[in-house]
């Protein structure tokens, strides 16, 4: 077996679906996966794989040869980061953290994400930071890496021509987000190597973010952290610069005390517009305290008009709620103001101001303070204003779709799948450092070498975030490192011997145990579960929101899980679908609908996602997120899991028991897009009719095994029974396909390969066919929204091996028609 075989394949790709598996290689797990899957229903698999009746034993023997040879080898320096969409280049994770190499010999850089990693504010994931080495020696230096998946870890050597060189090996050690990086001099140059920690934004942060605890460096980092200045206004701040002159800008913990220490404290320079002021200070990036803070100031103002930014940490946030843009003058973040002279201040949408101006060409001290549930503000000591007008905890995470920025200091808001605040740390072990303790860069002599060791925890890990991350790296040494290899190699061992394949096409095999491994990086029990770029996180914009985009994306990956024995990697799937049940009802009443009604694109809780919350024409979003509930249920039969999503499933079932139309002893679906933003006056889609069977067929299955009675049983027999057909129609009679002529017909597009031959159409009126495949050739058409007809085959397994020739005849032309 070759030892250097490229896994070209990334994961969370909004790609098209794809006929060949040799195209499917390059476009992601979930893609991988489909066609995997379609494999599996349409035709008798030519399989070696583990059974129930091979020895544990055996399977994992087998399932650790195939899998340790199989590795990615990058022989050239790896571009694209930051990037919106997954970065080319090595990887690594544990489920929770992920890292992506990038950067050249002489600046490796490690990009760290987390699937925890959310904004509320922004509605987004944000990436956690980088650990970037400056090794000047190696500019110009030749490069190898190899992303070994048996073992998990990423192996490499740089070397120049001039006899400087240096060997590594990286890994994230299983189960602690911990990142182990071990160096050694293999040239005959000695070798500087500086480190340098930056948050997600590629800065060091604010002063104040970063520090040294004896040789440990740390840097707080957190997906909340936004460009902060005074005098001038950030993000969507209405305000303009000042008029005037700042001095002592000072952000405290909680309400302000006596014994009270500034934990940001910007009193360097007079910031205004007079001769001997600068007009703005920029405080860098910086984390203004979640659930409580004061905020003080020395202003001199010089005119009274309009707004005018004392101090500012705002993002920006174009669109939340339900399908209505936040209006420009409503950002998110804190801002401290004067509004026609009267003190102000802003906290996400809720403001207060004063009613009386500040006098004009004296100084005058001002505060704000918000303690949880109310923001007030002073003047040299005085209550001038207050407010305590924030939405509830229910509100907040509830269907009240016009509160959509969290209300930081209410503890009764659960922050399911956020981390708000983290901390990078990193120390080196075994390495002869500068003279001085507190110095950054070391030296690694020839044949020398030294293992940089990183954590990378939030505040879902420890309530002592600072301490607990100290503690692990103080006592790091060259035993506990050993130690920590051997755990996480045992944990990889345990994964891949659980299950094993074997076919006879070696590049599918290795890109099939390539999309486990990154399932595995980016999944585990107990962690977040991962949206569309799972912890792989290099951009402060990653595409999509990196959020959960229901109707596909964050389904597919999952499925690799159940088929291989991994049931274990999608536990945390459905912690989000049954967080929304609250607001999914909210949408569905709003909407006049029963049960729930979930957008296309999902955040985890308590957040929104910023994509506009859609629901993009589509009925089906929930009823393709209960897809991967009933493939579990279907693989394992499990009781307590049944019981567990019972709820959701129930609710799903309660749209559709009232949505669909009894039309001629026919339960229909009407306006029903069957793509994104496709026709709204589709009829019965394809995915829609193959998933509802799926559902109620799962539904009644749960029913009879809990005992649950027949309240529902009845409706649900009878909606199955009578749920229109699947839209199987000749493809000379299927129009309005994507991208072509309403007028045209799929056979006209295809040419002869399609003649006289049946196919699953999208819909059973409104959209014919998405990406149809040319004649001559494969049609690149750029991104599909995911649905097509393709997947009533996989995951609606709606047709398979046991179904009529004719209905096989449809799916194995579907497959081929499709581009």
């Amino acid at each position: 077996m070759a030892q250097n075989r490229m896994l070209k394949n990334r994961i969370f790709l909004r790609q098209p679906m794809a006929l060949r598996l040799q195209k499917l290689l390059r476009l992601g797990v979930s893609v991988i996966l489909t066609a995997v899957g379609l494999m599996l229903a349409l035709m008798p698999a030519r399989l070696d794989a583990a059974t129930a009746m091979t020895p544990g034993a055996t399977v994992a023997r087998r399932a650790w040869q195939i899998v340790s040879t199989i590795r990615g080898t990058y022989t050239r320096v790896p571009g694209g980061a930051p990037s919106p969409a997954l970065p080319g280049g090595p990887v690594l994770g544990n489920g929770s953290m992920g890292v992506a190499l990038q950067g050249g010999p002489d600046q490796p850089t490690f990009y760290i994400g987390r699937d925890d990693f959310w904004s509320i504010l922004r509605g987004r994931i944000m990436p956690v930071g980088r650990l970037q080495l400056t090794i000047p020696q190696l500019k110009g230096a030749s490069y190898h890496v190899d992303e070994n998946i048996g073992p998990a870890d990423l192996t490499g050597r740089f070397a120049t021509s001039t006899g400087s060189a240096l060997q590594f090996k990286c890994f994230v050690a299983n189960p602690w987000d911990v990142m182990v990086l071990q160096l050694h001099n293999a040239g005959s140059t000695p070798l500087e190597i500086t480190p340098q920690l930056l948050d997600g934004w590629g800065t060091a942060g604010a002063a104040g973010m970063a520090g040294q605890t004896g040789r440990i460096h740390w840097l707080t980092v957190s997906p909340e952290t936004m460009d902060a200045r005074i005098g001038e206004p950030t993000g969507k701040d209405p305000a303009k610069p000042f008029d005037g002159q700042i001095l002592d800008v000072r952000i405290y913990r909680g309400a302000l005390r006596p014994q009270s220490r500034a934990v940001f404290n910007f009193l360097s320079k007079t910031v205004g517009n007079s001769s001997a002021a600068s007009t703005r200070f920029d405080c860098g990036n910086l984390l203004m305290p979640q659930r409580a803070f004061t905020v003080t100031a020395r202003v001199r103002p010089t005119a009274a008009r309009g707004s005018r930014a004392i101090f500012s940490v705002m993002c920006r946030v174009d669109w939340r709620g339900w399908n209505e843009p936040t209006p420009p003058q409503i950002p998110y973040g804190f801002s401290l103001s004067l509004v026609d002279g009267k003190l102000s201040a802003l906290l996400n949408r809720v403001r207060v101001t004063g009613l009386t101006a500040l006098p004009l060409n004296a100084w005058s001290r001002v505060a704000a303070t918000y303690d949880g549930t109310t923001l007030s503000i002073r003047v040299n000591g005085q209550l001038v204003a207050s407010t305590h007008n924030f939405p509830s905890a229910d509100e907040v995470v509830g269907p009240m779709w016009h509160w959509t920025a969290i209300h930081p200091g209410d503890r009764h808001i659960p922050y399911d799948g956020c981390g708000p605040r983290g901390l990078l740390a990193w120390r080196v072990v075994g390495a002869q450092t500068p003279a001085a303790s507190d110095a950054t860069a070391f030296a690694l002599a020839p044949g020398g070498a030294a293992t940089l060791v990183l954590t990378a925890m939030d505040d879902r890990d420890a309530p002592h975030l600072r301490a607990e991350s100290l503690r692990l790296l103080h006592g790091a040494n060259a035993g506990d490192i050993e130690a920590q290899w051997s755990k996480h190699l045992a944990w990889w061992k345990k994964f891949w011997g659980k299950s094993y394949i074997q076919i006879p096409d070696k590049l599918v095999q290795d890109n099939y145990y390539g999309a486990l491994y990154l399932l595995a990086c980016c999944s585990r029990p107990g962690a977040v579960p991962p949206g569309l770029w799972g912890n792989l996180i290099t951009s402060p914009q990653m595409g999509w929101q990196g959020d959960y985009t229901l109707d596909y994306n964050y389904e597919a990956p999952f499925w690799a899980a159940f088929p291989t024995n991994h049931v274990d990697l999608a536990q945390n799937y459905d912690g989000p679908l049954l967080f929304w049940m609250k607001r999914g009802a909210g949408l569905a009443a709003h909407r006049g609908f029963k049960g729930i009604f979930y957008y296309c694109h999902l955040a985890p809780a308590p957040g929104w996602s910023a994509d506009g919350a859609k629901s993009l024409r589509q009925k089906s979003d929930a009823l393709f997120a209960s897809v991967n509930c009933m493939m579990r249920w279907r693989y394992t039969r499990d009781p307590a899991y049944a019981r567990h999503v019972y709820p959701f499933l129930k609710a799903v079932a309660a749209f559709w028991d009232h949505y669909l139309v009894l039309k001629n002893g026919i339960y229909m679906d009407y306006n029903d897009a069957a793509d994104e933003l496709h026709y709204p006056n589709d009829v019965n889609p394809a995915t829609s009719i193959a998933f509802l069977r799926l559902l109620y067929s799962g539904l009644l299955s749960m029913h009879s095994q809990l005992g649950l009675g027949s309240d529902h049983a009845a409706r649900w027999g009878h909606i199955l029974r009578h749920l229109a057909p699947m839209p199987i129609r000749p493809a000379g009679a299927v129009f309005q396909v994507n991208g072509h002529p309403a007028n045209q017909s799929l056979a006209q597009i295809i040419g002869a390969l399609a003649a006289g031959k049946s196919v699953i159409a999208e819909t059973q009126r409104g959209t014919g066919f998405a990406n149809p495949r040319l004649d001559n050739g494969w049609q690149e058409t750029g991104s599909s929204a995911g649905m097509s007809s393709v997947q009533v085959i996989f995951p609606g397994m709606a047709i398979g091996l046991e179904s009529s020739p004719s209905q096989r005849a449809a799916a194995f032309n579907t497959v081929s028609f499709s581009g």
